[in-house]
């Protein structure tokens, strides 16, 4: 059996968490008689060459890209007037499920609807917030945790909003769709009169996507409500959670004393999203003789946002320098901290560096918000803080440093979690139900 998958983006170019998920499932399915295939495109951060190439051992193939890549009707639609080189690939590749991995040009959806005329089984797996929210990050305003119902007029007001527009201005553009110029203008005039018809391309798209989906699989049970919540048919959805990339086995016995000074850290891409200037501010609160060091770990600092978060530690001792580790060298590094921290101020669908941790025995310090809050269970394997707020999280770290014998007692709390190979074999019982034309049983 074989599964093309279509990330959008792949491994060794871009490795966040939608491209380490996607290339650890493919070649977990190797155990279960399942050959994968990816297909990406030249756009982004892909090189420019058309061509193939191998990552550990999965073979990518690089397309032209979309026809109208870059224009806002086909970011907001997610149609193209042609894929150069798709059919073709298609032919080749002679697939038995294609398995979507994001919403975007180079898994759109004209890609589906190609899927679909062939009579291809479409799989979709709904990755992170962007996927279903016009504005990426599913934070009402930009600050709030949104219920992720797409409505034109709600939606459009969030997102002028978070462009700077008055909120009371940006009701009013959501409230009619207005006789309007070329949508592709970069005139003012244009993009506030076309802002609604914006948000509508975009809510249909996501219904679409829905439609012609055969299944629609989620790694968390907060992304359920969001997709019934849009129209999507309950019987097409699958809770398949993913899990650690390591199945190192680990001493579930304490690895060491307490010692003087709390180790912790945090492994991720340095976006805003991923709250690490919430994770800086906390330790700056903390007087400055409470011991502590901040191990960061992952790319992305050169951004605006890394920068200045480099800025504000370059003279604070208690922070190491971020570095990259590579994904498969995370887990020994998991296993020298006290505590992870994850702080995110979005809805996370894992993260994948949570099951990571989990899988090296160490406790988790997480936003109380989507999939962390699923997993982390407070006092028991990790503590659990107000999404945003410094000041709770340096109150996690207060009593993790000076409550006695509690890291570890959150230590023993930690069960080893699921891993890829019991992602691969849920996904592979849908594979195969789809490819087999009958409806799929969902995974126990």
């Amino acid at each position: 059996m074989k599964v093309l998958h279509l990330p959008g983006s792949y491994p060794p170019w871009r490795a966040a968490g939608k491209e380490v998920y996607s290339h650890t499932l493919a070649t977990a399915l190797r155990e279960f008689a399942i050959d994968s295939e990816v297909a990406v495109t030249t756009s982004g951060v892909h090189p420019a060459e058309v061509g193939d190439y191998e990552h550990e051992g999965v073979p990518v193939h690089v397309l032209p890209p979309a026809s109208e890549y870059g224009s806002r009707q086909a970011f907001y639609g997610r149609k193209f007037s042609d894929l150069p080189g798709f059919n073709q690939l298609l032919t080749d590749v002679q697939p038995d499920v294609v398995h979507f991995h994001d919403q975007n040009d180079g898994a759109s959806l004209s890609h589906l609807r190609m899927v679909k005329d062939r009579g291809l089984p479409a799989v979709l797996t709904f990755h992170s917030p962007g996927q279903i929210c016009p504005h990426h990050d599913l934070l009402r305003w930009g600050t709030t945790p949104c219920d992720g119902e797409l409505r034109v007029r709600r939606c459009t007001a969030c997102r002028m909003s978070a462009s700077g527009l008055n909120p009371v201005l940006g009701n009013l553009i959501g409230l009619v769709e207005w006789p309007a110029p070329d949508p592709e203008s970069t005139s003012i005039a244009s993009r506030l009169l076309n802002a609604r018809k914006m948000t509508r391309w975009f809510r249909d798209s996501v219904i679409e996507f829905g439609e012609l989906s055969d299944a629609v699989v989620v790694l968390a049970r907060w992304c359920e409500d969001i997709w019934l919540r849009n129209g999507l048919e309950r019987s097409k959805l699958f809770l398949v959670p993913s899990g650690g990339r390591s199945e190192r086995p680990r001493d579930p016995s304490p690895k060491f004393p307490e010692r003087s000074t709390l180790v912790v850290g945090f492994a991720g891409r340095c976006e805003s999203i991923k709250g690490i200037h919430v994770l800086v501010d906390a330790i700056q609160r903390l007087p400055p003789e409470f011991m502590i060091e901040v191990r960061l770990y992952g790319g992305g600092w050169d951004s605006d946002y890394g920068r200045a978060l480099l800025d504000r530690i370059a003279n604070d001792s208690r922070f190491v320098k971020p570095r990259i580790v590579p994904n498969d060298q995370l887990g020994i590094e998991f296993a020298k901290l006290d505590v992870a921290v994850v702080p995110s101020i979005w809805l996370e669908t894992g993260p994948l560096t949570l099951f990571d941790a989990f899988a090296a025995g160490t406790p988790v310090i997480g936003s109380n918000l989507g999939g962390i809050a699923e997993r982390v269970r407070h006092g028991e394997n990790g503590l659990l803080f107000e999404a945003g707020s410094a000041l709770d999280l340096a109150a996690c770290l207060t009593r993790c440093r000076e409550e006695s014998g509690l890291v570890q007692r959150l230590r023993s709390g930690v069960s080893s979690p699921r891993t890829f190979v019991d992602t691969a074999s849920d996904m592979s019982v849908i594979y195969r139900k789809l490819a087999g034309q009958s409806k799929p049983t969902k995974p126990s």
